[in-house]
């Protein structure tokens, strides 16, 4: 079994030993490890930063989202700590080597 992919691509394409991987694939040394993952021009498996940062902001929407409600006049929690969750989550992408490392603050209680 083989291991082809296309450089910029995140699909991996497994074939049989005698046959050819797609028009413009390159031989692969292993399957792709994760799904974070693009082949690059040489061959090898690398991070897709963009893939990433797409992910954690798509993530950081949905948590805003959920907490929408805390922040309204009526509503019945105390506003204050969630306001500065709701910042913290704004900023994420603001922290030292986002989108390959960073911390999600606690939501409050």
């Amino acid at each position: 079994m083989k291991i082809y992919a296309i450089p910029g691509e995140e699909i991996q394409h497994i074939v049989s030993d005698n046959i050819s991987g797609p028009e413009g694939s390159i031989l692969m040394s292993e399957e792709r490890p994760s799904v974070n993952h693009i082949c690059d021009s040489t061959g090898t498996w690398i991070i897709n930063i963009d893939k990433l940062a797409e992910d954690a902001r798509t993530t950081r929407d949905e948590l805003l989202y959920k907490c929408d409600y805390t922040v309204l006049s009526d509503s019945p929690v105390d506003s204050a700590p969630w306001i500065t969750y709701r910042q913290e989550l704004r900023d994420v992408p603001q922290q030292p080597n986002f989108p390959e490392s960073f911390t999600w603050p606690t939501e409050p209680t």
